[in-house]
């Protein structure tokens, strides 16, 4: 049974990285069976458990995995082996992207429907990941994770990111404010915004892609197009992924993680 998305090829084999599935744990109920989110209401033991068989699918000790609060925001942390856990179990407070150059430690991000991307520039030895919900892909999440690792050597040529699991145009419908946030965001990248579908759910609603606003980003801020990864898995309507506005907000998370070879 295959628990992750591996990508460690295409991460040139210096970094090793990958999107966990739903299926291969331990979780019962709406959580079956892949959880790896301790916040959803799961069984704590169950979710342990769920992390440590990922953590050995991955080589890594499930201690060295550094996730963040992903409270919707745009803000980065830099992680050292002395970075302070003061968020909720364990993690980086109020951190929605994570950037690091120690190969002691491993990124994870956690989602159900929003965007996890991976970011690694194994030439200099950095890696990173960031949480797009709407609000963090609208509000610079993505450029500031590229930022950080540039200030740790990386360089925007050499990066590599990976956009895992998340729902796509063809399930997320969004009103007003959301096309709005997107019209700003499109705005500051010097784009035209996509020409949504319009919903024949509801009026003035569009199907947003939220992880082609990722993916312009990216190429905004100068990611070659060959470094850009998409695996287009939609957790709303394609099978073996939590999806928080499927399941009506009783779902679990899937993870991505990713780390340095020693």
């Amino acid at each position: 049974m295959t628990r992750l998305i591996l990508l460690d090829q295409w991460l040139l084999n210096k970094v090793s990285g990958g999107f966990s599935r739903r299926d291969g744990g331990v979780s019962q109920g709406v959580y079956r069976s892949l959880n790896v989110g301790f916040h959803v209401g799961d069984d704590a033991s169950h979710v342990v458990e769920n992390r440590l068989l990922l953590a050995r699918d991955m080589g890594i000790d499930v201690n060295n995995i550094v996730f963040g609060e992903q409270i919707h925001s745009n803000q980065v942390e830099i992680v050292t082996k002395d970075t302070v856990r003061s968020g909720p179990f364990d993690s980086i407070a109020k951190a929605d992207g994570l950037v690091t150059s120690d190969p002691s430690i491993a990124l994870g991000v956690l989602t159900a429907d929003c965007v996890p991307l991976l970011f690694a520039d194994a030439g200099a030895g950095v890696i990173g990941v960031a949480h797009a919900g709407w609000r963090g892909a609208t509000s610079g999440i993505i450029s500031e994770v590229i930022a950080n690792m540039v200030l740790l050597g990386g360089l925007q040529e050499r990066i590599r990111v990976a956009i895992g699991p998340a729902i796509r145009s063809c399930c997320y419908e969004v009103d007003t404010p959301v096309i709005r946030a997107a019209r700003v965001a499109y705005d500051r990248m010097g784009r035209h915004m996509p020409s949504w579908q319009k919903s024949t759910i509801h009026t003035g609603t569009v199907m947003m892609d939220l992880p082609r606003i990722c993916h312009d980003e990216l190429r905004t801020l100068g990611i070659v197009e060959e470094h850009i990864l998409d695996t287009a898995i939609c957790t709303s309507c394609m099978p073996g992924s939590f999806s928080h506005r499927r399941d009506f907000g009783q779902s679990g998370r899937q993870a991505g993680l990713i780390r340095l070879r020693g």
